[in-house]
């Protein structure tokens, strides 16, 4: 029965932090030097805000540092299965943006359409 449980928490650690360090990662490592690059070639009409985006981050990081929190008081003999998810997770982030995966320009460019000259 431990190992039903350990692999629950290692689902719960992979998708969480999936879910959760995409949201913080992606826009802190991508979206915002790319609008600051945007922002001094001139390419935006108006001048976007980095506030959404700073907000939606903080946002993420608070959900995921109480995920962690709980399972470490909680269900600390399950804590390496958490963070081996939790690893995994962020190496696939981390592939995502080493690969300057096309979807981060699709997103990119969603986010702030009506910003575009």
């Amino acid at each position: 029965m431990t190992y039903v449980i350990g692999f629950g928490i290692f689902l719960l650690g992979f998708f969480g932090s999936l879910f959760c360090l995409s949201n913080v990662l992606l826009p802190m490592f991508y979206s915002l030097p790319r609008l600051r690059e945007e922002k001094k070639k001139g390419s935006f009409k108006g001048s976007p805000s980095a506030t959404p985006l700073i907000g939606f981050m903080l946002l993420w990081t608070g959900i995921f540092v109480l995920i962690t929190f709980l399972n470490v008081y909680f269900l600390s003999e399950y804590i390496v299965p958490y963070f081996l998810g939790f690893a995994l997770s962020t190496a696939g982030i981390l592939k995502k943006l080493y690969d300057k995966s096309p979807d981060l320009e699709d997103d990119f460019k969603d986010r702030f359409k009506e910003h575009w000259k």
